[in-house]
């Protein structure tokens, strides 16, 4: 099996987020003799000093993702576009537009885009939903962040129509735990 490396500024991020979330531990036949891994490394919950739990500058955040080998990272601050005013990519690091949205029923990543109508006082499960709906219609993708996480009520985590799900959040924990078994159900 040879193991592939993707060339890094290649590809565009929905190309990059659709190879982790489909073929991540999948092989592919090349030709009729060898099968192909594809393999990246990344993070798509970063956060920098414009996030109010963070107090590490993006330049920071870019040049320490570079050097810990990360081919990819999203920086996803907490309810604020200003991260979002330039393309933070260097030769060697994709940086996938990215934005926590935070709501007290449910946390969810938002990737794709460098700007959209912020709409942070949402509280219903149909409201999340409209939400969505448009993020999706301007070309985004959603993950769910932390479905299970102790120190939030996530009511509506694994009832919306997001995307991708983050299993692992931090420190592992009984909530990771909890959301492996959500997500292999």
């Amino acid at each position: 099996m040879l193991i592939q490396k993707i060339c890094k500024k290649s590809i565009s991020f929905v190309t990059l987020l659709l190879i982790i979330t489909l073929t991540a531990g999948c092989t592919q036949s090349v030709g009729n003799q060898e099968k192909v891994l594809i393999v990246v490394c990344g993070d798509l919950h970063c956060h920098s000093s414009y996030s109010p739990d963070c107090s590490v500058p993006i330049e920071k955040v870019v040049s320490d993702s570079t050097k810990a080998g990360y081919d990819f990272i999203s920086i996803t601050d907490h309810n604020t576009l200003e991260h979002l005013k330039e393309d933070h990519s260097t030769q060697d690091l994709i940086v996938i537009p990215g934005y926590e949205h935070t709501l007290k029923p449910v946390h969810m990543n938002l990737f794709g885009l460098y700007s959209f109508d912020e709409k942070t006082n949402i509280e219903s499960a149909e409201e999340i939903n409209s939400f969505i709906d448009y993020f999706h219609e301007m070309g985004g993708i959603i993950q769910i962040n932390h479905p299970n996480w102790k120190a939030i009520y996530a009511r509506f985590a694994l009832n919306i129509p997001g995307d991708l799900i983050e299993v692992w959040n931090g420190p592992f924990d009984l909530g990771d735990k909890k959301t492996i078994s959500d997500w292999q159900n």
